[in-house]
């Protein structure tokens, strides 16, 4: 039976708060992202939240038809 991978960092030492917003727009598209971070420490527990939430749009092609005659 294969053991868990434990990853042992740094206590947190204060409480950490980070919102981090990105908008992108192009001819075809357009994007969101929002990452959120949270760290804190309650007694002998520390931990570190990661989130993160996206929205991408397209937009149709316009095409245009040539006839030849």
């Amino acid at each position: 039976m294969a053991k868990p991978d434990i990853v042992l960092k740094k206590v947190v030492a204060k409480a950490q708060r980070d919102l981090r917003f990105n908008v992108r727009h192009s001819a075809d598209s357009d994007g969101l992202l929002a990452i959120g971070t949270m760290a804190d420490k309650k007694d002998n527990l520390s931990y570190y939240l990661t989130a993160t939430a996206t929205r991408n749009s397209s937009r149709p092609t316009a095409y245009s038809s040539q006839r030849s005659g």
